[in-house]
């Protein structure tokens, strides 16, 4: 017994000095470096120093590997191999706007604003581009690089305020909101019913519902008015919140069901999580609103 002791604790303290310690940024300070990131902490430094010389795709499949094993994750072959094309194409489109970069590791804040600036320019869909930010924020945090890149929201203020006149959206009547609340609401996995409630009735984006934790949930059924989403710099804190408590009672219901810590899906990063939500979306829409399927499910609350 003793030894098996003694071999846990020195199994545990291993990993535990392995494990990077998250490094997070001060957005409004960082952005007119040169290079605007801090240094990062190491993926560790073995994994790191073995991708340096690897053309950008495997480094880019190494890193995403090593952070599912990390995370617990296994996702598909056919996922997986979907987010590194998404990333591949990223790298590319720098460098053919003269950034030269051999080493992934080295992404920062002037990237991801150059980045965003030339899919502005090329007059992609909001959604195309909500989505392709979606998958910086989350290699960022493959990057351990917490809190870099938050909402696209704080980069492109008009973002989500025109995006329903850019898309060509139509809102839903009152009475097709509530057919689609009370068809989310009936389903076994209620997660989507409480998305769509928090997006149209609390003004939350979609990726903070999800990250909305069990404790903090709690805290607002407590009567407290504060609601905090994310981490470090990217977190996002909500105002008087108290007046959704019975919809947080609800949630903290289920969330203990499912045994979750969040609202989000277990096993997926809030990138694959908000495509599940959309999608789902998109067929209830087909489901209820036949005539109306092609807009459905695009944004909270609208066709």
């Amino acid at each position: 017994m003793s030894n098996q002791t003694t071999t846990l604790t020195a199994s545990l303290a291993l990993r535990e000095s392995r494990t990077p310690a998250p490094v997070q940024y001060n957005r409004s300070q960082a952005a007119p470096l040169p290079h605007a990131h801090a240094p990062m902490a190491p993926l560790g430094h073995a994994i790191s120093d073995q991708i340096r010389d690897l053309p950008i795709r495997e480094q880019i499949s190494a890193i995403l590997t090593d952070r599912a094993r990390f995370l617990g994750e296994y996702p598909s072959r056919r996922v997986l191999s979907e987010r590194i094309e998404r990333l591949v194409t990223a790298y590319t489109e720098l460098r053919a706007m003269g950034f030269q970069i051999t080493d992934v590791t080295s992404f920062g804040l002037k990237h991801a604003r150059a980045l965003l600036e030339n899919w502005k320019q090329r007059e992609l869909s909001r959604k195309t581009i909500y989505n392709r930010w979606s998958t910086l924020r989350s290699w960022t945090l493959a990057l351990n690089k917490h809190g870099m890149l938050g909402s696209i929201d704080e980069f492109w203020p008009d973002f989500s305020a025109n995006v329903r006149d850019r898309t060509g959206g139509r809102q839903l009547t009152a009475q097709k909101l509530q057919e689609r609340s009370d068809y989310l609401r009936a389903q076994r996995d209620k997660t989507h019913y409480f998305v769509d409630r928090l997006a149209r009735e609390a003004g939350m984006v979609r990726e903070d519902a999800l990250q909305i934790e069990l404790n903090a949930a709690h805290g607002i059924v407590q009567g407290y008015e504060l609601l905090r989403c994310g981490h470090g710099g990217g977190a996002k804190v909500y105002k008087d919140m108290a007046r959704h408590q019975v919809l947080f009672a609800e949630m903290v219901d289920f969330m203990q069901q499912r045994n979750r810590t969040s609202l989000c899906w277990t096993g997926l990063d809030i990138e694959d999580a908000v495509t599940k939500y959309k999608d789902r979306l998109v067929y209830v829409g087909r489901v209820l609103f036949p005539k109306n399927a092609e807009k459905t499910g695009q944004q909270g609350g609208e066709e």
